[in-house]
């Protein structure tokens, strides 16, 4: 007879993957685009509004490396935050499925706040 209980770790594994991709995601889509940002709050008025020169400026300099300088951190704290949310929004939403579902004044169901 096998232990069923072998393989429990996979739903949160599976999780943890999900949450570690939003959080690889967010930094690989938002960390360039947050450099430039940075960068132009850095110059004065006459080059702040030219987004794509403020850009290339920068490749041409840094190469990739610079859009994304900085980024490690982000992605280790961004892919934990995001997997222990996934974690935590999987378990809840397994303990509450258990329990019947109650309405609050009669409008308000209580799992969905």
């Amino acid at each position: 007879m096998q232990n069923n209980n072998s393989h429990s770790y996979i739903p949160h594994a599976i999780t943890f993957f999900a949450g570690a991709s939003y959080g690889f995601t967010t930094v690989i889509v938002g960390q360039p685009l947050d450099t430039i940002k940075t960068r132009m709050q850095g110059l004065s008025s006459k080059y702040s509004n030219k987004m794509f020169q403020v850009a290339s400026d920068l490749f041409q300099r840094e190469g990739i490396r610079g859009l994304y300088r900085g980024g490690l951190p982000l992605f280790l704290g961004g892919s934990l935050m995001r997997s222990a949310q996934f974690g935590v929004s999987s378990e809840a939403k397994s303990f509450l499925s258990r329990y019947p579902s109650y309405k609050i004044a009669g409008v308000l169901d209580y799992q969905v706040l």
